[in-house]
């Protein structure tokens, strides 16, 4: 049976694999950078935002249950998560109207910041 490996000789072994597969990876020639295809834009599309997070949602959780009529209503609740979103983020807040943030009591002694 082989002795074991000490941390010592391991650090070398490992430090030397590690070595040798970056060596692989090194480009043949240092001076030519590797070609890159640019991504291409995202076109618009007139499809409503909730018909594409019901796309995500039946390609992600296929079954064989989902018949139309459910997928309505996943796109009824899509439809009204979104439109809530939407009505949050035009809600402007005064200057003075932070979110609350919660400080607990310390006693009498502390004094808050």
């Amino acid at each position: 049976m082989s002795e074991p490996l000490n941390r010592r000789d391991f650090g070398r072994w490992f430090g030397l694999g590690a070595l040798s597969t970056g060596l692989g990876s090194v480009p043949a020639t240092a001076d030519e950078p590797p070609a890159k295809e640019p991504v291409p834009a995202p076109k618009p599309t007139d499809i409503p935002p909730h018909e594409h997070l019901l796309e995500v949602v039946v390609r992600e959780y296929p079954h064989e249950n989902l018949t139309d009529e459910i997928r309505e209503k996943i796109a009824g609740d899509l439809r009204s998560q979104l439109s809530r979103g939407r009505q949050l983020r035009e809600f402007a807040l005064e200057n003075g109207e932070a979110p609350l943030v919660f400080q607990a009591y310390r006693g009498p002694d502390v004094v808050a910041e």
